[in-house]
């Protein structure tokens, strides 16, 4: 009777129902094509939308005004990258670490390597910045 109760399966497995919207460009596949991770976007009871990311078996809220530019998803099915934006900043993360907030950052992807890279303006100048840091843990 609710039009936007929605449920979202993996394999025929429930992994997230409520009430919530998906854009086309919500749903990013890990570069092995076997796990996804679902962009959603709910609404408060103050009426401003609150952001999430779900994966198989992970639901990652955002605080409000805050919302997700860019995400990644890892050969696991965890969340491996996100950029966040306050409508003020952009704050690149890569698994549990901040990096630098910045007046803007985007084109987050995966190396050939199996790093993770995005671009940023720093200081007015546009980087590309290059992280590798887990693939020295693996």
């Amino acid at each position: 009777s609710n039009s936007t109760w929605r449920a979202l399966y993996l394999n025929g497995e429930l992994i997230h129902e409520g009430e919530f919207f998906v854009r086309q460009n919500d749903l990013v596949w890990s570069s092995s094509g076997s796990m996804i991770g679902v962009h959603i976007t709910s609404a408060h009871v103050s009426g401003q939308e609150i952001h999430g990311i779900v994966t198989h078996d992970t639901y990652m809220e955002f605080e409000i005004g805050t919302f997700v530019r860019e995400f990644l998803i890892d050969t696991d099915g965890n969340i491996a990258a996100t950029i966040r934006d306050n409508g003020e900043s952009c704050t690149p993360q890569i698994y549990t670490r901040d990096f630098q907030r910045v007046p803007l950052a985007w084109n987050l992807s995966w190396t050939p390597e199996g790093g993770i890279s995005f671009n940023s303006v720093v200081d007015g100048t546009v980087r590309r910045i290059v992280d590798e840091t887990e693939l020295l843990q693996h």
